[in-house]
Formats: C-alpha cells, sequence, structure tokens
C-alpha cells in the first residue's frame, strides 16, 4: 500500500511525485494504484477507482458546457471562499 501525495506536510521521503517513481510502484504491485484516475481541475473534483465518479464529473461538464447549470446549482468549496 503506498500513499501518493505531494502535500508539504508528507515527509519528502514519503512522497512518490515523479512519473519514475510512480511507474515502478505499479510495476513492483499492480494493485498499488486504483484506475481510472479522473481529475477536473476547474471544479476541484477528483474520481480514483470509480467509473461512476468520472461519469459524474463528465455529466456536471456536459451541463457546465450546454448550460444547464448556473451558479447557485455550482457545489462550491467551503472555506477560504465562503
Amino acid at each position: 500500500m503506498a500513499f501518493l501525495s505531494v502535500h508539504p506536510s508528507v515527509p519528502s521521503s514519503d512522497r512518490n511525485t515523479t512519473l519514475k517513481e510512480i511507474s515502478a510502484l505499479a510495476e513492483k504491485n499492480p494493485r498499488a494504484l486504483k484506475w481510472p484516475i479522473v481529475v477536473n481541475w476547474d471544479d476541484g473534483k477528483a474520481s480514483i477507482g470509480s467509473v461512476e465518479g468520472v461519469k459524474d464529473i463528465l455529466e456536471s461538464l456536459r451541463k457546465k458546457r450546454d448550460g444547464d447549470l448556473n451558479d447557485e446549482n455550482v457545489d462550491q468549496p467551503k472555506g477560504w471562499f465562503s
């Protein structure tokens, strides 16, 4: 099992951040990474290992593209921007 993170709180010795390191991890243990990995950077959403999660991200993008969402229906992260 591996935890992949580039967050500053993770000790640098525990970070697997280069493509070569991640590739070596997956080669050593194919079950170490869950697929698919899909990230929607614009909306701050990610899906790891869930086809349904990917479908939700794609549906959200379609709705945004087609104008089916207005600003009231878009989830905004709580915290700095609230």
